[in-house]
């Protein structure tokens, strides 16, 4: 988590807080993990509301500005070798500069060269539901493979 605020703070990626301060020290005998490391982390507060089931109840423009952003946001911290982790709750939306943030990078991975955009990995995130039974995520090992077009037809967008 912190190698990834690291990257995106130093490469001034703007769909991410930035690093305000960090601390990382050796736990002492009384603390939770005696010898392990501990990180703390001071990151910037972000303007917006935190996205999640509530998404669903916004309007349907706002549910296409929300992915719009979230694929821009996406990008932004792809480009610069981090791959955001697909957690709806881990998001925060600014409705009024129509920005997509993202927070939490806890499980995040280093992004390479077949991460680029595909309007399913919306899925992950809960930003559309495909039809039953589509496995969204044999359609993804496809696409990073060969770049298959997939079906869209039933998803509720």
């Amino acid at each position: 988590m912190l190698d990834a605020y690291k990257t995106l703070t130093i490469s001034g990626c703007a769909s991410t807080p930035e690093i305000k301060a960090f601390k990382e020290v050796c736990q002492d005998a009384t603390d939770m993990v005696p010898g392990g490391r501990i990180a703390y982390l001071l990151v910037e507060k972000l303007q917006g509301t935190q996205l999640g089931p509530s998404f669903w109840k916004l309007s349907c423009g706002e549910h296409d500005a929300v992915r719009v952003a979230l694929k821009n946001a996406w990008n932004n911290c792809v480009v610069v070798g981090v791959r955001p982790d697909p957690v709806l709750s881990q998001m925060s939306w600014d409705n009024t500069s129509r920005e997509f943030y993202f927070y939490n990078f806890l499980e995040a991975g280093k992004s390479g060269p077949n991460d680029n955009w595909a309007d399913l990995r919306w899925i992950p995130w809960g930003l559309v539901i495909p039809s039953d039974g589509y496995y969204w995520y044999k359609a993804m090992e496809e696409l990073s493979k060969n770049c298959t077009p997939f079906n869209m037809t039933g998803w509720y967008f």
